[in-house]
């Protein structure tokens, strides 16, 4: 009998279409166990036939720089493999699409959402089916069945600043203080309450003592945020200047200006555009947009005219407007007098 094997690609899905597309990348580091058709962990080969019995290793394997694995020297027949992704990825959609050799077979586990299992599969001692002729002179298999893959999708996020527009130019200069105790809903494209990787309806976050505020674990996709300042604050102008990272993206709600809303801004599953590589280990996302910022005014203070008045300069206005008033009425009185 002919010895075979089941091996392919654990792939990034970045467009969450279910298809492994050209350019996407494979995803090095995920755990690959083989299984029999009944989900038992099929043991390593140097284990002895009372392995068999009671529990046992499975059959194991980690996906190289590649995302590529490959399990050799098998017996015809059905089988299953189980994927572990890393911490920050989920699964893409499975068996999306009609050709099964680009799809994703990995169907992620309810409570373990990093966990995910392929459906029973075959594995023949002939060309037929799924199951080729395999050319690799290095393995042990004369037939392998190379259409077992997983897609997966990177965990994203935003996060960026809310700070005080001192000199209201729209832009956050250096110097400018950070506002603390915004509240921050993020919404879908549409405006709704968005959900996050698992299924979830996000809550509001507040901004901390550094102005910031997180919303994590999120699938990519195009968003928006909802901003509610405190009374007595208003909105800055938005998208002043030409860095994107620095400007305000909120535009003020003309019936209650302490809110306001994004327009739709993008988290993509890569580093790209607005979207960056995150480096905090903290976080579940692989990647964050850090430029949706909102700048904030105080209502009714007038913008800075150059620096800023002393008390004494102010003592000396208010006095000189009442030496100018005294004199008006004087001169007033002086009129009157001689006009008797």
């Amino acid at each position: 009998m002919p010895l075979v094997g089941v091996g392919d690609v654990v792939w990034v899905d970045r467009d969450l279409d279910g298809i492994q597309d050209a350019g996407e990348p494979g995803l090095a580091g995920v755990t690959v166990e083989l299984l029999d058709k009944d989900s038992n962990p099929i043991p390593a080969s140097s284990a002895t036939t009372s392995s068999w019995f009671g529990s046992v290793a499975a059959r194991s394997t980690t996906t190289g720089v590649d995302g590529s694995y490959f399990f050799d020297g098998l017996l015809p027949g059905e089988y299953r493999v189980r994927f572990t992704l890393p911490s920050g990825y989920r699964y893409t959609t499975a068996a999306a699409g009609i050709d099964r050799t680009v799809d994703s077979n990995a169907a992620a586990d309810l409570v373990n959402p990093l966990l995910g299992l392929s459906p029973v599969f075959t594995v023949a001692a002939e060309a037929t089916g799924l199951t080729v002729a395999d050319s690799d002179v290095v393995t042990d298999a004369l037939f392998v069945n190379p259409s077992v893959d997983a897609g997966a999708v990177p965990l994203v996020g935003v996060s960026s600043t809310v700070w005080i527009d001192a000199n209201r130019n729209g832009v956050q200069d250096v110097g400018e203080r950070v506002m603390a105790g915004v509240l921050v809903e993020l919404l879908d494209k549409d405006g709704n309450p968005a959900k996050d990787a698992d299924g979830n309806t996000v809550g509001p976050v507040t901004t901390g003592a550094d102005g910031r505020y997180l919303f994590d674990t999120l699938l990519p996709g195009e968003y928006r945020l909802r901003f509610t300042l405190p009374v007595g604050y208003s909105f800055t102008a938005p998208t002043e200047g030409s860095d994107g990272s620095k400007d305000s993206n909120v535009v003020a709600d003309p019936r209650n200006p302490r809110t306001g809303v994004t327009g739709i801004f993008a988290i993509a599953a890569s580093s790209d555009g607005d979207t960056s590589t995150e480096s905090d280990p903290t976080t579940g996302a692989r990647f964050i947009n850090f430029t949706v910022g909102a700048g904030v005014v105080q209502v009714g203070e007038l913008p800075p005219t150059g620096s800023e008045p002393t008390p004494i300069a102010l003592l000396a206005t208010l006095l000189g407007l009442l030496g100018l008033s005294g004199m008006v009425i004087g001169r007033r009185r002086r009129r009157l007098s001689a006009a008797r």
